[in-house]
C-alpha cells in the first residue's frame, strides 16, 4: 500500500497521531456522484488529512477506463483531498468486510471519519454493505458518513457504466453532464503516416491503450491542451479506412486549428465537445481532405 501526496506525488507516511477523513472505491472518471463523496472527504471534520483510498487497477479486470491514473490524481487534487492511498487490488480482496474496515481503514490508514456511497460495496465477494462500514467503523469509534447518489437531469443515478455507455455511443454532452466536464484523453503523441500533413491538415495521433473506453468511431468538434493554451480542434477517432485496410491499432487523429509545432512523445489533452459524423472510407484522399475541410467549418460553428 503506498500513500502518495497529491501536492508533491511523493509517497509518504503519515505521522503518528494524523488521523484521516477518506473516501474508499475505483473513481473511475471521477464524475459528479464521485464528487460528492470528495467534497464530504475534504471537511475533515476533526481529522487531520483528506484522503481517497482507492487501486492501482480496476476491480473489475474487464472494465474499460474512462480516466487515466494520471488524470484521477489530478482530479482528487483539484477536489481538495491531500492524499492518494493506493492499493493492489488483489492483495485485499480475499478480506473480510470486517478486517477490511477495522484492520486495514482503522487501524492500518487510522480512518477516523469515512465516507461511502449508499451502493458501496466492500470485503471479500463484496459481502460488507454501506451499513456493515457505519456499523463496524462506529463500533471502533469512528464515524461515517453515507451520502445520497447524484443524478441526471432525466433523473438516472450517475454512474461510470452509464459514463461508458455514452462515450461508446458518442453522446458527449450526456457525458459530459454526468462528469461535470468534458470526456477527455491525454496520451502521448506517437509518430502517423505523415498523410494529413501532404495535404495540409497536419494532426497529431495518439493510440487508445487496450483497457481504455473507445468512442463511437467518427468525427468530433474538440478542444487541446497544450502548455496550458487551449485550441479548437477537430479529432477522428477509428482505423482510418481510407488509409488502411486492416488498421494496427485504434487511433484519435487531431487537426489543432491555428497550432504549429512538434508534440512527438508529449501528453496532450483532448476535450470531445461535438459529434459531428461517423467515420467514413472515402474513395480518394482528395474526397478525404474535402471532407475533413468540411469537418473543420462545422467544428468552428458547434465550439
Amino acid at each position: 500500500m503506498k500513500i502518495i501526496s497529491l501536492d508533491t506525488g511523493k509517497e509518504i507516511t503519515l505521522g503518528k497521531t494524523e488521523t484521516v477523513s477518506c473516501t474508499v472505491g475505483n473513481f473511475d472518471g471521477v464524475h459528479l456522484g464521485h464528487a460528492a463523496l470528495l467534497a464530504k472527504a475534504v471537511e475533515k471534520g476533526a481529522c487531520d488529512i483528506s484522503a481517497v483510498w482507492t487501486f492501482s487497477d480496476h476491480t473489475r479486470k474487464d472494465a474499460k477506463l474512462i480516466s487515466s491514473p494520471e488524470q484521477r490524481a489530478a482530479l482528487f487534487k483539484a477536489a481538495g483531498i491531500d492524499v492518494m492511498i493506493v492499493e493492489d487490488f488483489d492483495a485485499i480482496k480475499g478480506l473480510s468486510p470486517e478486517e477490511f474496515a477495522t484492520d486495514i481503514l482503522y487501524e492500518k490508514c487510522r480512518v477516523r471519519r469515512a465516507v461511502c456511497g449508499t451502493d458501496f460495496r466492500f470485503g471479500k465477494n463484496a459481502a460488507g454493505t454501506a451499513d456493515d462500514l457505519s456499523r463496524l467503523l462506529g463500533k471502533a469509534g469512528a464515524e461515517v458518513f453515507v451520502v445520497e447518489p447524484v443524478l441526471t437531469s432525466a433523473g438516472e443515478v450517475i454512474s461510470s457504466s452509464l459514463i461508458r455507455e455514452a462515450v461508446a455511443s458518442g453522446d458527449m454532452k450526456k457525458a459530459a453532464e454526468m462528469l461535470g466536464r468534458n470526456y477527455s484523453i491525454c496520451f502521448p503523441v506517437c509518430e502517423g503516416q505523415h498523410l494529413a500533413r501532404k495535404i495540409g491538415i497536419p494532426t497529431i495521433n495518439q493510440l487508445f491503450p487496450e483497457k481504455y473506453v473507445l468512442p463511437a468511431f467518427g468525427v468530433y468538434a474538440c478542444s487541446c491542451n497544450v502548455d496550458g493554451v487551449k485550441y479548437k480542434a477537430v479529432s477522428n477517432v477509428g482505423v482510418r479506412p481510407t488509409v488502411f485496410d486492416v488498421a494496427p491499432s485504434v487511433n484519435c487523429e487531431t487537426h489543432l486549428i491555428g497550432f504549429s509545432g512538434d508534440l512527438y512523445g508529449k501528453n496532450v489533452t483532448v476535450e470531445f465537445i461535438g459529434f459531428i459524423r461517423p467515420e467514413k472510407k472515402f474513395g480518394s484522399i482528395e474526397e478525404l481532405a474535402a471532407a475533413i475541410r468540411s469537418d473543420l467549418k462545422t467544428a468552428e460553428r458547434l465550439l
